[in-house]
C-alpha cells in the first residue's frame, strides 16, 4: 500500500521551485512535484550547511 504526505510550502518558494522546475526539464529528468520537492530540500540544506 502507497503511502502519501501532503507538504504546504509558502508561495514565496514558487521562483524556486520554478527554477528547480526548469533545470530538470534542460536534463531531461522527471518534473514531478516530487522530484521538485526533494530537489528543493536538498537545494536548501546545502545551502544551510554552507551557512556554518
Amino acid at each position: 500500500m502507497k503511502k502519501t504526505i501532503a507538504v504546504k510550502f509558502p508561495l514565496e518558494m514558487q521562483s524556486f521551485f520554478d527554477g528547480i522546475r526548469k533545470n530538470r526539464i534542460k536534463k531531461i529528468l522527471p518534473s514531478t512535484n516530487t522530484a521538485i520537492a526533494i530537489d528543493a530540500v536538498k537545494n536548501l540544506y546545502a545551502q544551510e550547511c554552507n551557512k556554518k
